[in-house]
């Protein structure tokens, strides 16, 4: 197991407040599942979380997708941050306040200056709900992490 990966680990189904990103720690997920290049949180949607309908703002969606596929990207041991420099997704059904959606991210394509993740949000039945896929650029700016 890589040195990242272990890292994540030993947070396991904590909800996530003492990330270097204020946004992650805002959203407070759950980490499940982490290995190398494959990332599983969930998410409960708070009222703060959603549009004038009360479901689960499209924006927050998207940063949520975003945020996943960023620390998965963590896991593959680069010694840079990538920053996100294309994202879509795709909404199939809203999602409501209450509920409990499931973050499922994979790296698909793991370059030296580039990288391609995807990452599907998923409802308590397991129906994906949201997907999204990113393009990641490397930046010139290192990681301040041991691997």
């Amino acid at each position: 197991m890589n040195k990242a990966v272990e890292f994540i680990n030993q947070h396991l189904n904590e909800e996530v407040k003492n990330s270097p990103s204020a946004f992650a720690n805002w959203l407070g997920g759950k980490i499940i599942k982490a290995d190398a290049g494959h990332v599983i949180m969930q998410f409960e949607v708070r009222q703060d979380m959603t549009n004038p309908v009360m479901s689960l703002h499209g924006g927050v969606a998207a940063g949520i997708i975003d945020e996943v596929i960023g620390l998965t990207v963590f896991t593959v041991e680069h010694h840079y941050f990538f920053m996100t420099v294309n994202l879509h997704v795709n909404y199939f059904t809203k999602i409501n306040e209450g509920d409990v959606i499931t973050a499922d991210c994979t790296v698909v394509k793991d370059g030296k200056k580039i990288i391609h993740a995807r990452c599907d949000l998923k409802n308590a039945d397991g129906k994906t709900v949201v997907s999204g896929s990113a393009d990641l650029l490397r930046t010139d700016k290192k990681i301040g992490f041991d691997f």
